[in-house]
Formats: C-alpha cells, sequence, structure tokens
C-alpha cells in the first residue's frame, strides 16, 4: 500500500463526522423520553417506597435507598392494565429482587453466593406483565446484598409493548456496543500492523499500540455498560460486572504509557510510578472482590482518585514540557482536554451524589485519542513507507548496475548466498559471457562507445530474463556477465548462445572494423551430483571454457 495524505485525511473526516453522530445520538439517548414515544415506551416516574422506617412514601425514579435492609417500591401501572404483551425492563444493583403482581410471584432475580462475585453486580431487568390483573399495582421487592456502599439505586423503569420495548433498549445502547465494535477492530488492525512491522517498531517508541490500547480499553468498558448484552448473556453477568469495574480502573495505564514517551522524559519515573500503584489497584480490587472480602463499588472512590491523579501528572508534564524542544506537544491539547473535562465532570457528580457514571461522555475522550490516533498512524505509516522506500533505493544502489541496469556482483553474492540457503533441488545451466574487442573500442572510439557497446548487449540480455523468469542476468564487471538458467527442460545452452549471438551481430553500433561479438561458456549444474554451497567452482569451470571460446577465435 502506498501512502496517501489523501487517504488518512479522508479517514479523519469519517472519524469527525462519526464522533458528531455518537454526541447527537447520546444526546438523545440521554433524553430519550422525548424520542421513546415513537415505540409506545414510556418512563415510569412516580413510585411509592415502603421501608422499616416509613411507608407509602412517595419518589421519583431514580432514586438512591439508603441503607441496608430489605424495602418494596409499589407502582401504578393502571394506565397499562388489560393491555396485552406488555413488559417492563429496568437494572438491578447489587440486590436480590422479587416482583410481585396480585400476590403472585412474576419475576425473581436471586445471586448464587457461591458465584465468582458475590453481589451480583448490575443486571437487565425485563419480564412481561401478565393480564387480567386484579390489581393494577406492582410491587418491587429489593434485598440488598452489600453492607458497603449502604444504599442502593432504583433504576430507570420503562414499561411499553414487548416488541417496542427490546427495540428501544436496544437502540439506547447501540451507540456504546458498535463503538465498542469498531474500537476492538481498530486495536486489531493497529496490533496486525505493529507485528507485521516488528523491525520498524523495536527502533520506534509503542505510541501507536498505546494509543490502540486505550481504545480496546474503552471499547471494555463500553460493551459492558450495555443493557441489550446483559439482557442476552444473563449467565455471563458477573464476568460483564469484572470487565466493567476492571476496564475502569486500567483506563489510566495505557495513557500514561502513551504520554511518558510524548512529553519531556525527565518525568518518566513518575509516570513508572503511578502505572505501578495503578496497575497494584487494578489487582488488588480483583483480589478482594473475586475472594469476597469487599465489593468493586465500596474501592470506586480509589480507582476515581488515581485517575484523578492521572489526569493532574499528565496536564502538569504537559504544561512543564518545553515546546521548543517538543514541538509535537501541542498536536496532544485537544486529547487532554477532553480528557479532563470527562473526567471532572462524572468525579464531580460522585463527590456529590456518590454514582458515576462514563458511558456516553467518555465516548467524547475516546474519539479524541482515536483521531489522534490516526494522525499518529498516518505520520508512523508515511516514515515506514519512506524508510522502505529509502532501503529500496539503497539496496538499487548496492546490487544495480547503475550503467546496465542489470544486477551486479553484489546482487550476484546475495544471489548465490539465498540459492545456496533456501534450494535444496537445483538444475541450472550457469553461462559465463564475455564482450569480444571491448578494449579495442575503447582505444579506437573512445569509452563513450565502448559503454554503448556493453549496454547494447545487456539490453538483450534484460530482454531474455523478461520473457523467461527462470533467466537471471548479471554484469559482474567490466565486459564479463554471468546467466544463471534454473529448472528449463527444454533449455539448448548452444542454440541460445548462438542465437544471441546472431541478435547480437545485427546491432549497427559501430561501422568498420568489428563487428558486436562476444564469447561463452557454460555448465549445467545438477544438485543431485553437484554441491550447491561450492556453486563458485561451478563458476570458474564455464569460465574456463569461456576463455577456451574466446582463444579459439584469435587462432
Amino acid at each position: 500500500m502506498i501512502y496517501s495524505e489523501k487517504r488518512f485525511n479522508i479517514i479523519i473526516a469519517i472519524v469527525i463526522i462519526y464522533l458528531s453522530f455518537i454526541l447527537i445520538s447520546s444526546t438523545s439517548v440521554l433524553n430519550s423520553n422525548e424520542k421513546r414515544h415513537q415505540f409506545k415506551v414510556d418512563n415510569i416516574n412516580i413510585g411509592t417506597l415502603d421501608t422499616s422506617n416509613m411507608k407509602n412514601t412517595k419518589i421519583e425514579i431514580p432514586h438512591k435507598v439508603h441503607g441496608s435492609e430489605e424495602f418494596t417500591l409499589n407502582l401504578d401501572i393502571s394506565k397499562y392494565a388489560n393491555k396485552e404483551n406488555y413488559a417492563i425492563s429496568t437494572y438491578s444493583n447489587f440486590a436480590n429482587l422479587e416482583v410481585f403482581a396480585d400476590d403472585k410471584l412474576i419475576y425473581k432475580k436471586y445471586t448464587d453466593p457461591s458465584h465468582i462475585v458475590g453481589s451480583g453486580g448490575y443486571y437487565a431487568v425485563y419480564f412481561e406483565i401478565p393480564p387480567n390483573l386484579k390489581s393494577n399495582i406492582l410491587r418491587f421487592n429489593y434485598k440488598p446484598l452489600l453492607e458497603k456502599p449502604n444504599y442502593t439505586v432504583i433504576e430507570h423503569i420503562l414499561i411499553g409493548k414487548q416488541g417496542d420495548l427490546l427495540l428501544s433498549m436496544a437502540l439506547s445502547d447501540s451507540v456504546l456496543v458498535i463503538t465498542g465494535i469498531f474500537l476492538l477492530l481498530n486495536f486489531s488492525a493497529v496490533f496486525i500492523f505493529t507485528l507485521s512491522k516488528k523491525d520498524y517498531f523495536e527502533r520506534e517508541n509503542y505510541g501507536l499500540l498505546h494509543l490502540s490500547v486505550i481504545g480496546l480499553n474503552s471499547a471494555f468498558y463500553f460493551c459492558s455498560q450495555s443493557w441489550t448484552l446483559k439482557y442476552i448473556f444473563p449467565n455471563l453477568n458477573c464476568f460483564i460486572h469484572i470487565v466493567s469495574f476492571t476496564s475502569l480502573a486500567m483506563l489510566p495505564i495505557p495513557i500514561l504509557l502513551f504520554f511518558k514517551y510524548q512529553l519531556d522524559p525527565k518525568y518518566k519515573k513518575l509516570y513508572d510510578y503511578l502505572s505501578i500503584i495503578l496497575i497494584a489497584n487494578v489487582i488488588l480490587q480483583n483480589i478482594l472482590t473475586i475472594s469476597k472480602v469487599t465489593e468493586y463499588i465500596s474501592m470506586l472512590k480509589y480507582s476515581h482518585g488515581l485517575l484523578f491523579i492521572s489526569v493532574v501528572l499528565i496536564l502538569y508534564t504537559f504544561l512543564r514540557t518545553d515546546s521548543k524542544k517538543f514541538p509535537s506537544k501541542e498536536k496532544f491539547l485537544i486529547p487532554i482536554i477532553s480528557t479532563i473535562i470527562v473526567v471532572l465532570i462524572p468525579l464531580t457528580s460522585y463527590i456529590i451524589y456518590t454514582t458515576i457514571s462514563f458511558n456516553k461522555l467518555s465516548l467524547v475522550a475516546t474519539f479524541s485519542f482515536l483521531i489522534l490516533e490516526i494522525s499518529e498512524f498516518k505520520y508512523t505509516y508515511y516514515n515506514y513507507q519512506k524508510e522502505i522506500k529509502d532501503k529500496e533505493t539503497f539496496k538499487r544502489l548496492a546490487t544495480v548496475d547503475s550503467l546496465t541496469g542489470l544486477s551486479n556482483r553484489t546482487n550476484y553474492n546475495y544471489f548465490t548466498k539465498e540459492l545456496s540457503a533456501t534450494e535444496k533441488s537445483v538444475k541450472a545451466w550457469i553461462i559465463i559471457m564475455d564482450l569480444d574487442n571491448l578494449k579495442a573500442i575503447n582505444d579506437k572510439y573512445g569509452h563513450i562507445k565502448g559503454d554503448s557497446y556493453i549496454i547494447s548487449f545487456a539490453n538483450l540480455l534484460k530482454k531474455e530474463a523478461n520473457k523467461n523468469p527462470n533467466i537471471n542476468a548479471f554484469r559482474m564487471g567490466g565486459d564479463e556477465f554471468f546467466v544463471f538458467v534454473k529448472n528449463e527442460k527444454n533449455f539448448n545452452p548452444n542454440k541460445w548462445i548462438n542465437t544471441l549471438k546472431n541478435k547480437f551481430s545485427e546491432i549497427n553500433l559501430i561501422s568498420g572494423d568489428f563487428e558486436p561479438s562476444f564469447s561463452a561458456g557454460y555448465y549445467y549444474f545438477d544438485s543431485k551430483v553437484d554441491n550447491i554451497k561450492e556453486i563458485g567452482r561451478y563458476y570458474n569451470i564455464a569460465d574456463k571454457k569461456m576463455y577456451d571460446d574466446k582463444n579459439r577465435k584469435k587462432e
């Protein structure tokens, strides 16, 4: 693939357009009450709460219930009484849930304490409303499983036609899932590119790969927030819960790794120390949660604090990095600002309300890094292509004869070395040719005419090589040429040489004393009999025969 600045600019434009779509669709999802009427789906905003301390307390939903005691939420669904094919969906977290209608259990979700995550995490709730209910009240019994944190959040509760409700829920988090899949594919592409160009990246920092890992981590987080995935794969709910909190706790690590190599290197140790602390935090949280000592949600404040410290460190080193010494730092301004905004707003919400959500908002920071990644990929790929082109140029200068365009003696050495290393069974004709009368032509007509003499013969060899891929021609120096004809069953060296002599003699290059001609000798090489590693010896045999031919002409 050839580097194309236009192609990369188009990709960046597509990402910006998609980011705009994300922001617009995220806004519409966050304000989905205005849109759900299209699907005959309503949001139940009011309910009554029964706890040990208070009865029939009217509340707005969503609502946080403090304490770790069992409580009941009563919902009035009289508006939907006697309607068929209606259902309810919501989230539940860290609690066992039972739903009753007419004092009959119509839905239950219990967490098995033996599961790897004893709290059950967040899970999707979806159940059909039985028709012909005598009572218009649904009773949700919540039994909190955690002592800390000592609250349970009653999430948004939706009601509507079954098909419309499922479609509405799927569309509400489709942006997250699609973006997650997109970022997974993005990481795969960058990883394969990095792996395939490993030799190049060994001499460069892995900034491009770090950027793609940021996207990979975000992809896991986005997908773990999907109601649809939790609904489709309920048995994986504990795993999804682990992925959700672990990916959030790990998010600063690839970001720190990236900026560690992009900003002033004197701050590298600070980045290393903080990265070690972050890794320890991730490991410790998983151990404590899986061993059921505590739960991720109880340790969330530590992840948030470390996330905040990471952003402060990046901002500090960014401001302290000298633009004159590191002019590329300016391109990191937008990702840093977007990251600060995305981190500070949810953290402020957490301090005030002790709840947090990065879902849609974090898309902004993720895509700012994605745009940076494409820009970085553009730069990296350009440099890689330039290096490849330079290598090809240097190799051509080293291995191609500048006068004739044929391969030179250096390339002959590469060719024979590769042949002896890779070929096990070889049958070939080794042909040595030497132009007649070159010295006399140089002496009488000058070296320009002598060079034309050499070029004319080289052009004949190039035509032969172009016609037959098994023919390899080399100019060994001066007026001497080497031809290697491999695995040609019906090849007749005498006939081929005579035909070439006739063609060369027809060239009207020099009028007068000299007719274009050459002398030739050959050797038939068979690896079953001959040692391929001693090809130089067989070259000398053919060379001796060539001189015998030349001497016969002088007699």
